[in-house]
């Protein structure tokens, strides 16, 4: 038996952040007709993302398993769903991916065969309609995008290697980054940003009919752009560090050791001593028991530098700061810095400040070096 249909997604001006996800064999329309009709709903329910699967059942399934997961499920025995509606269509394009858009095929028939019902293929929505905007004006800015971006390539690729980070279950934490890259955007590129956004939304205005929805969920379309865009030029970023970073790796100038796959502390020590030498300076490591807070004793015409190194999984806190700074004193040093793979804290960073500690990022230690 055939389970060829739509899995939709439905809203309603009356229930704000909350959205239906079904799925029908019959036009999307229909349903959000029924829905409509029924008593008790004082606006009607309109259809703004539909995409047909070979199997309407399971990718409904799939969709409402994972937003379940998510926790934005209202209830186990219902089909709405307490959620952004772009985040209920990126479900739905989840689930596309996963198991592929069913495409409607009117083929050919021949005079004798027996003729069967055409299946009439769905409007293009709102939504579909401004993701082919949205790709279009956001390939079309690419370079001007590249443009604005490109001089600080290197600083967020720092920053991103030190934002994201493994927590105590193994997990990838990426929030600190998506906030660093959101804040760069809207600092750096938001005459852009603003002028690609209204050219989108005035093309969608222009091209799109709305004569059958709502006039309140023009405002939604808008809000939809503007977050695509937004995302699309993050993305953009993405991509090119991801670029950047292969260059580096690839380069001459890059250290004998991949600093960062490593995960011995003592080779990563190795590696910053190695750093400090091929500048000049003679190295010592210290003993790895009674150290006073010191990794690594740099000397360079009679000047001293006292090192700690930590490979961590996560921004490094204050403990770092206070023993590195003993250390000097211990040990003589006219500077204290710490190296790490990871960021800092900012009260690690405050204490630093006012205590004249160094917090270096280990991609930063060979031009701090080259330039001392």
């Amino acid at each position: 038996m055939s389970d060829n249909g739509y899995v939709y997604v439905l809203m309603n001006p009356s229930m704000k952040n909350i959205v239906k996800i079904g799925k029908t064999e019959r036009e999307p329309e229909e349903r959000a007709k029924e829905f409509s009709s029924t008593t008790g709903v004082p606006t009607p329910f309109v259809v703004v993302y539909d995409c047909y699967f070979e199997s309407c059942s399971e990718a409904e399934i799939f969709i409402h398993t994972y937003l379940e997961h998510k926790g934005f499920r209202v209830s186990s025995s219902r089909e709405f769903f307490e959620i952004p509606i772009k985040d209920a269509i990126d479900s739905v394009i989840k689930a596309k991916e996963h198991f592929g858009e069913f495409v409607i095929e009117n083929k050919v028939q021949d005079f004798d065969e027996e003729v069967k019902p055409e299946i009439k293929s769905p409007e293009i929505r709102p939504y579909k309609a401004s993701d082919g905007i949205i790709k279009n004006i956001l390939k079309e800015n690419k370079q001007k995008i590249t443009n604005l971006f490109t001089p600080y390539l290197s600083t967020l690729s720092l920053k991103q290697q030190q934002l994201i980070y493994n927590d105590d279950y193994g997990d990838m934490i990426e929030s600190d980054w998506k906030q660093e890259v959101e804040k760069f955007v809207k600092r750096k590129m938001d005459f852009l940003l603003s002028e690609i956004i209204y050219n989108a939304i005035e093309h969608f205005d222009n091209t799109v009919s709305m004569e059958s929805y709502v006039s309140s969920y023009r405002k939604y379309m808008h809000t939809y752009i503007e977050q695509k865009i937004f995302d699309g030029i993050i993305d953009i970023i993405q991509s090119a560090i991801r670029i950047y970073n292969l260059t580096v790796i690839r380069s001459d100038e890059t250290p004998d050791v991949d600093i960062y796959n490593l995960e011995d502390p003592i080779l990563f020590e190795k590696s910053v001593a190695t750093n400090f030498e091929a500048f000049g300076w003679e190295t010592k490591e210290t003993k790895k028991t009674g150290d006073q807070g010191a990794d690594v004793i740099a000397d360079k015409d009679n000047y001293r530098i006292v090192v700690q190194c930590k490979l961590y999984s996560q921004p490094v806190g204050n403990k770092a700061v206070q023993e590195v700074f003993a250390a000097q004193k211990y040990y003589d040093g006219n500077l204290s810095m710490v190296v790490s793979n990871a960021s800092y804290t900012k009260s690690a960073q405050q204490l630093a400040n006012s205590n004249n500690v160094l917090l270096l990022h280990y991609s930063q230690l060979s031009n701090y070096l080259e330039e001392f």
